[in-house]
């Protein structure tokens, strides 16, 4: 009776591991339908629709980057001009230094005397600046302010 029992579970896993199967089978993969006409694509491939606007886009973009290219290109011979005009005023400062000494030595074993530096300016005339001092307002000097003084604006 033993071995009936336990050939009747047997068959009873055998089947309930064969509904799981099954079960398994059919809600996981789902219905599978056939199509009998083959889908037809067409290997034909058109550019894409470009608005104005987008054209317009990119003909400023190239115009951009050929302009920063020319300017660019310019930039690098102004450079190489200022270069070279710097190595001119050198050669001609250093000229004028050697030319000055010539000029002291001759007046030393002539014994003349230099000019006064107001003379060489001439009456009047100021010697001029490169940069403006800051204090300077109207022509006038004007007294520099401690730090605390000064508009929050200008610090």
């Amino acid at each position: 009776m033993e071995t009936k029992k336990r050939t009747i579970l047997l068959f009873a896993g055998l089947a309930g591991l064969v509904t799981v199967i099954w079960y398994y089978a059919t809600i996981v993969r789902g219905e599978v339908t056939y199509d009998l006409r083959p889908e037809v694509r067409p290997h034909i491939r058109l550019p894409e629709y470009r608005s104005d606007a987008a054209r317009a886009i990119d003909a400023y973009e190239r115009l951009m980057n050929r302009y920063m290219s020319l300017t660019e290109r310019n930039l690098q011979q102004v450079n190489t001009t200022l270069l070279g005009v710097d190595k001119k005023l050198d050669s001609i400062n250093f000229k004028l230094a050697a030319l000055s000494g010539r000029i002291s030595r001759i007046e030393k074993a002539l014994g003349i005397k230099p000019p006064e530096e107001s003379l060489l300016r001439g009456p009047g005339v100021q010697e001029p600046q490169l940069y403006p001092d800051p204090r300077q307002e109207n022509g006038q000097q004007t007294p520099c302010r401690p730090a605390d003084e000064v508009p929050a604006d200008r610090r």
